[in-house]
């Protein structure tokens, strides 16, 4: 499954997909912006089947308020950046619960223009 979802930032794209959490990290270190994160490794399957272990970026406070969810072998989301200078990274989520039909919605996505404005965001 993949979501596309289209950044406020010039030319950054990133799309939603699910993975299997293997390993939860747990040494944490501050961005510039003062938020802790860390690294897990989550496990993904390509459309070719092929699987691989992925380094996805986790945010301290959504394990913390998600403990119980964020366990060994859990489904998870992943928003994977898809343009730009971290084109590949990986940050690591929870999977929606109850998700929008967007069948049901006159949606043009192939005109859809990312709107212009912020720098894109410096690596963490």
């Amino acid at each position: 499954m993949i979501k596309l979802n289209i950044d406020v930032t010039p030319n950054v794209r990133e799309f939603h997909t699910v993975g299997i959490l293997k390993v939860l990290g747990t040494e944490y270190r501050a961005n510039k912006k003062g938020t802790n994160y860390t690294y897990s490794e989550v496990e993904i399957e390509y459309p070719n089947g092929k699987k691989v272990i992925v380094d996805a970026t986790t945010y301290e406070n959504s394990v913390k308020v998600n403990k119980d969810r964020f366990v060994e072998n859990a489904v998870v989301g992943l928003v994977v950046q898809i343009d730009g200078q971290f084109k590949g990274r990986t940050k690591l989520g929870l999977p929606s619960a109850r998700e929008v039909d967007l069948s049901q919605f006159d949606l043009d996505l192939d005109s859809i223009i990312v709107p212009e404005g912020e720098e894109a965001p410096e690596a963490t």
